[in-house]
């Protein structure tokens, strides 16, 4: 079940660009993550975007989300919690592909998010 103390890891797919020096020692990322997941009875999203740089064996980086109730009936949906995100650990990179200077790949970090409320979302 999804609650604000429910931890989500993330897997981000974002669109890459490298700094462009000869002697690369970053990675620019910009994404956006539209996640969804059933609970058995609901079923809700949450859409993360965000920005940042992969740097040897760590991730610098923030952003926003969003928790949406997608099986409430109507529409706008329902938003359950929203606030902002700060990269915390670079768990893994994996490089799926180039073309030109762009790189793809798929990107797994911790991170602290903050809801607007400002109460910090816990671990379970």
């Amino acid at each position: 079940m999804l609650t604000p103390n429910t931890s989500i890891r993330e897997t981000v797919k974002p669109s890459w660009t490298s700094c462009g020096a000869a002697h690369r020692t970053y990675i620019n990322l910009h994404f956006l993550s539209i996640t969804s997941a059933d609970d058995g009875t609901d079923v809700h999203n949450i859409i993360m975007g965000g920005h940042g740089k992969i740097i040897p064996g760590n991730v610098v980086g923030n952003g926003s989300f969003q928790h949406q109730l997608v099986s409430a009936p109507g529409t706008p949906k329902p938003i359950l919690g929203e606030g902002t995100w700060k990269a915390k650990r670079l768990t893994s990179w994996d490089v799926l592909g180039t073309f030109g200077i762009g790189v793809a790949g798929v990107l797994n970090m911790e991170i602290n998010r903050v809801p607007e409320n400002g109460l910090r979302f816990q671990r379970c």
